[in-house]
């Protein structure tokens, strides 16, 4: 495949582009999901701005969290938040994480906050790491505590260790991906000390519970991939200052 060089990025080759057709979900759920089922209609994009906040600050006690599918009520908010929370260039088609999910290759998970929806959480499970690979916050919920709790529950819930892919800090002195990087090792996150090329993007690592090596990383990424997964990573080979 080709690669096309799109503002100093490398954009994803044809079977990586976004979708461009809008999702029909009018389907009606034939079953019952793999946690609590929610029947409840959705709010209104309007609505979900004040729900389930008190002075600005939202109320996180009763943070749900459950898988969803193609049939999943809440699947245009996913699609919505997906698209508007990430670049063209860091997006998987949608129908690729759905199919990955019933091919179990992707864990995808609604997060709600007092019913509302309020996060996505996308996973790609490994034999030794998994890889935490798009975790997106609703806007009118940024800045609320949701993260954290997100990753302390993706902590808790698995016996392995879990990675994160955040843009480089190394070349780039970028005070957002700095905060960002700041954020996850606040959490309790690793650094891997390990760079890598995800598709033209240079890349850092972290991990939960212990740092993780590229090699755990590369094994997991091979496992979604297949044999292309040595095409789109590289592992970069210098010295890293471990200053964190």
């Amino acid at each position: 495949m080709v690669r096309i060089e799109i503002s100093g990025r490398i954009d994803y080759p044809e079977f990586m582009e976004p979708d461009n057709k809008i999702l029909k979900t009018n389907q009606s759920v034939t079953g019952p999901l793999q946690s609590q089922g929610h029947t409840q209609p959705r709010p209104s994009t309007e609505a979900r701005k004040t729900s389930g906040t008190r002075d600005g600050k939202v109320e996180l006690e009763n943070l749900e969290i459950r898988p969803f599918t193609r049939k999943s009520p809440e699947i245009e908010e996913v699609f919505r938040l997906y698209e508007d929370s990430f670049p063209k260039y860091e997006r998987k088609p949608f129908e690729m994480v759905l199919s990955g999910q019933e091919e179990g290759k992707m864990e995808t998970y609604s997060v709600f906050v007092q019913g509302q929806y309020g996060a996505l959480v996308f996973v790609i499970p490994g034999a030794k790491v998994d890889v935490l690979d798009y975790l997106a916050i609703a806007p009118a919920l940024r800045g609320s505590g949701i993260g954290s709790k997100i990753l302390n529950w993706l902590t808790s819930k698995r016996s392995k260790p879990f990675i994160v892919e955040i843009e480089s800090t190394l070349s780039n002195s970028d005070q957002t991906r700095e905060r960002r990087k700041s954020f996850y090792l606040t959490n309790g996150m690793h650094d891997c000390h390990e760079i890598i090329q995800l598709f033209g993007v240079e890349m850092e690592l972290l991990s939960s519970r212990r740092p993780v090596t590229f090699d755990e990383y590369f094994q997991t990424m091979k496992n979604y991939f297949g044999k292309s997964a040595s095409f789109w990573i590289h592992h970069e080979i210098r010295q890293v200052s471990q200053k964190n």
